[in-house]
C-alpha cells in the first residue's frame, strides 16, 4: 500500500515524514503488524547520484546533497564544488546544465526479493540515467524514459494509482562508506555511542553513572576512559574513578567539548553530534558499535542486524549514519511505538 498523503509532501525527513503519515503497513517476520515509514531524498537521506561522467543526473532544484562540508540544496552547486562519488570518494562538479522545469517523476524502490513493500522513493526527470543492474548482473546506464518504454520493458500502469509497474527487475548499487574528512574528536566515538543509547539511564549530574548489568560494558568503558569501576553493593550502578586524578568523572566534565549532548535528559531532539556524524569512517564506525553494544542485537541465523530506539530523532540520525557507511538500512515501528533499525551489510 502506498501513503494516503501526497508525495509532494514528503520532506525527506524520516522522523517528520513519519509523522506526518508516510507509512506502509505490514508484517514482519514473527508476525507482528508494524508501520514502515517512505523515506524520501531530501534532507536527512544520504543520495548517491549514480551515472557516467557527462550523463545526465536531472533531479528537482530542493534535492538536498551531502557534501564534504555538510548538506547543499542542488541547485546551489557550483562549478568546482565538492560532492561525493558513488564509492564515496569527494570528486569535483564539472559541468551545470540548468534544465528548466521539466515534470518530476516520483520512483519507488524496495529491497531484493520483497517487492511487497516500498523503502525509498526517488524524484527526478524522465531523461536522468541510472547505472543499473538488469536480471543478469549486467551494469548498464539506462534513462527513466528506457526503463518504463513499452517496448524495451513489459511495464504495466495501475489506473488507479497511476503507478507504473516494471515487470523487468532493476537493482541499483549501493553507495561505499562516505570518505568525510578526519577531524579530532574530544571524547572516544564508543563512548558517545553508548551515552546516546542508554540516554535516561544515564545519570547527567554528579559523577558519571551507569546502571547496567552488562559487565563487558562497563569494562571497556572503564578501559577507555583510563578509570576504575567501582559498583553500588545494592544495584547494578557503576560510577568510575580516574586513575590520573583520582576524582570520581563527571559526565559534565566528560562532555564539555560535545555541546549537543551535554546533558541526557532528553525528550525529542538528541541525535548524534556533527562532529561524529560527519567525520570519517572509523570515527562514526566508532559511534555505531557503541550503540550496537548496548541496544542491538545479531541474528546469527536470520543475518542481520538490529537496534531497538525510542527517541525519533535519534533514531533519524543513527538511519543517515548507517546510510553513510554504505550500510542498506530498513526502519520499521512496533505498536508500541518503539523504532527498529535493521542493517544488512
Amino acid at each position: 500500500s502506498f501513503p494516503t498523503r501526497r508525495s509532494s509532501d514528503l520532506t525527506g525527513i524520516t522522523a517528520l515524514d513519519f509523522a506526518n503519515g508516510f507509512w506502509n503497513e505490514t508484517v514482519d517476520e514473527d508476525g507482528n503488524k508494524i508501520l514502515v515509514p517512505i523515506i524520501g531524498i531530501q534532507g536527512g537521506s544520504m543520495i548517491s547520484i549514480i551515472s557516467e561522467t557527462g550523463g545526465g543526473k536531472a533531479l528537482p532544484d530542493y534535492t538536498m546533497i551531502p557534501t564534504p562540508t555538510g548538506y547543499r540544496r542542488f541547485d546551489s552547486l557550483k562549478y568546482g564544488d565538492k560532492v561525493f562519488n558513488r564509492e564515496g570518494k569527494p570528486v569535483s562538479v564539472v559541468g551545470i546544465y540548468p534544465q528548466g522545469k521539466k515534470e518530476i517523476y516520483e520512483v519507488y524502490f524496495s529491497p531484493m526479493n520483497d517487492t511487497k513493500n516500498v523503502f525509498r522513493e526517488a524524484r527526478c526527470c524522465i531523461d536522468h540515467l541510472w547505472s543499473v543492474f538488469d536480471e543478469k548482473d549486467n551494469l548498464q546506464t539506462l534513462s527513466l524514459a528506457e526503463m518504463i518504454a513499452p517496448e524495451y520493458n513489459l511495464a504495466t500502469i495501475d489506473s488507479d494509482t497511476n503507478l507504473v509497474d516494471l515487470t523487468r527487475p532493476y537493482c541499483i548499487p549501493v553507495n561505499q562508506p562516505v570518505q568525510f574528512e578526519y577531524r579530532k574528536t574530544p571524547v572516544n566515538p564508543w563512548i558517545i555511542g553508548v551515552l546516546l543509547s542508554l540516554g535516561k539511564k544515564i545519570k547527567p549530574q554528579g559523577p558519571l553513572t551507569m546502571v547496567t548489568k552488562d559487565k563487558l560494558l562497563v569494562e571497556k568503558m572503564a578501559l577507555l576512559l583510563d578509570a576504575i569501576a567501582e559498583k553500588d553493593p545494592h544495584d547494578d550502578e557503576y560510577q568510575f574513578i580516574s586513575n590520573k586524578t583520582k576524582k570520581y568523572i563527571r559526565l559534565s566534565e566528560l562532555l564539555r567539548d560535545v555541546p549537543e549532548i551535554t546533558t541526557l535528559n532528553y525528550e525529542h531532539s538528541l541525535q548524534i553530534p556533527d562532529l561524529y556524524h560527519y567525520n570519517a569512517i572509523n570515527i562514526r564506525l566508532g559511534v555505531l558499535s557503541g550503540l550496537l553494544d548496548t541496544c542491538g542485537n545479531i541474528s546469527r541465523f536470520k543475518h542481520k542486524i538490529t537496534l531497538s530506539i525510542e527517541n525519533v530523532s535519534l533514531m533519524s540520525s543513527i538511519f543517515d549514519l548507517c546510510q553513510s557507511l554504505g550500510f542498506l538500512t530498513i526502519i520499521s515501528i512496533k505498536r508500541d511505538g518503539c523504532f527498529i533499525i535493521e542493517i544488512r551489510c
